[in-house]
């Protein structure tokens, strides 16, 4: 990983992607892939069905590894971490502290049935980020009156999920939204 620097500097994109493939098996999905966003700039991935958009996404989330290249947040390696004057692969721990950075909203999200609107909001941030269970967040997002509706009331629900990935995700310095595929960096 000599190829690569062990931070970008000043002036760095939000999020770079720097040569980075993404191969399963002898399928190639992505093929050196370079990528800069920028602060508060959105950039929407189109594409046909099949064509790595999703796992474009699915790699800045560290949900998948990259095969070859380098993702780097705030000019700081994600994907992988410095040692010994080089870079090498990251281990668990070491993007969780870029990840908190992130949101984001899956395409086919599956709402915990026993929970209400906003206790299906609140998981992530409750588990995730050790917020405290409260009204805060509702009040920030403004949706009081649909917070306590039940999942099976799919037209509120939907409607409280969209706005909340959209607007209650004021932690998130980086939203990936998977429908469409769209990166927004605040």
């Amino acid at each position: 990983m000599n190829d690569f620097p062990e931070s970008l500097g000043a002036g760095a994109p939000m999020v770079r992607f720097a040569g980075v493939s993404k191969r399963y098996g002898d399928l190639t999905v992505l093929d050196r892939l370079e990528l800069d966003v920028a602060a508060n700039e959105m950039v929407s991935i189109i594409g046909p069905s099949g064509s790595g958009k999703t796992t474009v996404l699915r790699l800045l989330m560290t949900l998948e590894e990259v095969s070859d290249g380098v993702i780097y947040v705030e000019g700081e390696p994600l994907t992988h971490m410095a040692r010994n004057g080089a870079l090498v692969r990251a281990d668990q721990r070491h993007p969780r502290r870029l990840r908190n950075k992130f949101g984001m909203e899956f395409q086919h999200f599956n709402l915990f049935p026993h929970m209400t609107a906003l206790g299906n909001r609140m998981e992530g941030p409750v588990q995730v980020l050790g917020l405290a269970p409260g009204s805060e967040l509702e009040l920030e997002v403004g949706m009081t009156f649909h917070a306590h509706s039940w999942f099976t009331n799919t037209d509120v629900v939907d409607y409280f999920i969209s706005n909340t990935v959209l607007l209650g995700e004021n932690s998130a310095e980086v939203l990936t939204c998977e429908t469409p595929q769209t990166l927004i960096v605040r």
